[in-house]
């Protein structure tokens, strides 16, 4: 059996085309695809990574009864009755949409004291309006005490003011910028 050397020939050259000039593989899906992957896959990640937090910090962010009737919701809000009361005089930094870490750990502190001081005592309200969520706001006194003014002085809240830049100022006092 005699050998084809053009045969061969051919095969090298073929094979050295291959090695010099690669075939790009072919592109099965386009960049804006991936995009959309990868932001999906991080909402995805961000609100399992929310629900965690929120399932980890339950007992922190529940509602809390008392026996005067009372359920602390946050800081500056109670539920006596099934009517929600907002502290009208205060401010205190937020729970459930905080503006940074600090001002979360604030509004836990804010709701345990508030709860602490509601424990057992009589509640006395003195209705002023509706807020815009629809809640009433009321000056409110446990055991004869304004609870607004006593979380102030103990640093748990703030004055309330309105307008953006009182807002500012008060996330500013909690967030620390």
């Amino acid at each position: 059996m005699t050998r084809n050397p053009a045969l061969y020939q051919s095969i090298e050259m073929r094979s050295l085309k291959a090695r010099a000039n690669p075939i790009r593989p072919k592109q099965t899906r386009h960049n804006s695809a991936m995009v959309r992957d990868c932001v999906f896959a991080a909402v995805v990640g961000v609100t399992i990574g929310s629900g965690l937090l929120v399932w980890r910090n339950w007992e922190a962010v529940k509602p809390v009864l008392h026996s005067s009737g009372a359920t602390v919701i946050d800081g500056d809000t109670i539920e006596v009755a099934g009517e929600r009361i907002r502290i009208s005089n205060i401010d205190t930094p937020e729970i459930s949409s905080p503006n940074c870490p600090a001002e979360q750990v604030k509004g836990f502190a804010a709701k345990r004291r508030l709860a602490e001081i509601a424990r057992g005592y009589p509640i006395d309200i003195d209705r002023e309006g509706k807020d815009r969520f629809g809640r009433t706001l009321a000056r409110v006194r446990i055991a004869g005490n304004d609870v607004g003014l006593q979380l102030i002085q103990e640093g748990h809240a703030l004055p309330w003011a309105p307008g953006a830049a009182a807002k500012q100022s008060r996330i500013r006092a909690w967030c620390g910028s």
